[in-house]
């Protein structure tokens, strides 16, 4: 019997990490690939009075290249060791990486329709990130809250 429990016990410690990195990994992939959600990206185009004849190309061009985020995230790590991407007690590291990348593709999208005024580029942005901060926080925990802009 103590045995069984002896058993019990070891599956359990071995196999919860497993399904905690297993659904971080799953949310992880989500917020790389759908960040630029539509609705958000055109409230905040809106809000900043970026001309509504681009909100539908740029939301397009953002959703298209969301392809090349695990791309450009594996290509800022390559070189690093331990890889934070697969190591999930670096999950700040890879919560500000990510940002970084995503950021960095929005500022090419917005630089490709004309929209070089960065001030304007930085609001937009943070008005996305702001509008994703409950997922940041479901893949990332609590502290991803750090990572969002505060506007006081």
């Amino acid at each position: 019997m103590k045995l069984f429990f002896s058993l019990l016990f070891m599956a359990f410690f071995f196999f919860t990490p497993l399904a905690a990195l297993s659904s971080h990994s799953t949310c992880y992939k989500n917020l790389q690939q759908n960040f630029f959600q539509e609705e958000l990206v055109y409230q905040s185009l809106s809000i900043y009075r970026i001309p509504q004849g681009l909100w539908g190309p740029i939301a397009k061009e953002l959703k298209s290249k969301s392809i090349q985020v695990p791309i450009r995230m594996q290509q800022a790590t390559a070189r690093l060791v331990p890889n934070p991407l697969q190591d999930p007690m670096r999950a700040m590291f890879t919560a500000q990486l990510l940002i970084k990348v995503l950021k960095n593709l929005f500022y090419e999208t917005m630089t490709q329709y004309q929209v070089n005024e960065r001030p304007t580029a930085d609001f937009v942005f943070d008005y996305i990130l702001i509008g994703q901060m409950a997922k940041l926080v479901d893949c990332f925990g609590e502290e991803a809250q750090k990572l969002i802009p505060s506007f006081e």
